[in-house]
């Protein structure tokens, strides 16, 4: 993948910064869920952005998130979701670690 060439107008991107984006959905309980490192280029023709990751694939392992099993519908998902992927159901009314705890 290109990153000098913008991918709506074909113009060149210049790289405009690295930046770290926060992770969930923006409720305060996700403040601790961390952050992406990301690199920001910007198309000097039409002023579009991408990002791309500015982190290795291999230390993105360590940083997963922990998964936790959808009760209603048994798909796997990140624990911070506030609702299922799959299904919809809401799940802040769900103690996610009460597993664990036993």
């Amino acid at each position: 993948m290109e990153k000098d060439v913008c991918l709506r107008c074909g113009g060149h991107m210049s790289f405009l910064e690295r930046q770290q984006i926060q992770k969930g959905n923006g409720n305060l309980s996700n403040a601790f869920a961390g952050a992406y490192l990301v690199d920001v280029y910007v198309c000097d023709a039409c002023r579009k952005m991408e990002f791309y990751s500015a982190e290795p694939q291999e230390d993105a392992e360590e940083d997963a998130m922990m998964k936790v099993t959808c009760p209603y519908c048994g798909v796997e998902h990140d624990l911070d979701d506030a609702v299922c992927p799959r299904c919809g159901a809401r799940l802040q009314e769900i103690d996610p670690l009460e597993k664990y705890r036993q």
